[in-house]
């Protein structure tokens, strides 16, 4: 009789995930559909549509963060290198 509701409990799980995927690719697809000046307003709401997933104080706290990343910093410092030895390879935005 476990086996049954794990089962069930498997299939159940499952199908959520599939609900969640089909809904974040309706959701893809509709964001797609929207004029650029409704996206880029949506963009500016994300953060109060989600406000667990964006810190109180937006930008700051990462700029701010101090917590060491030695990885990041190392291909900064190469970009950088390379940046002197050829700044036409970059493109101006």
């Amino acid at each position: 009789m476990n086996f049954v509701r794990s089962k069930s409990l498997a299939v159940s799980n499952r199908d959520c995930v599939i609900e969640f995927v089909k809904s974040l690719l309706e959701i893809e697809e509709a964001i797609a559909k929207l004029p650029a000046k409704a996206r880029r307003q949506l963009v500016k709401d994300i953060p109060a549509l989600c406000p667990d997933e964006f810190p109180p104080d937006g930008w700051d706290s990462i700029l701010n963060d101090e917590t060491p990343r030695p990885t990041l910093s190392s291909y900064l410092d190469h970009l950088d290198s390379e940046y002197k030895q050829g700044p036409e390879g970059f493109n101006r935005a």
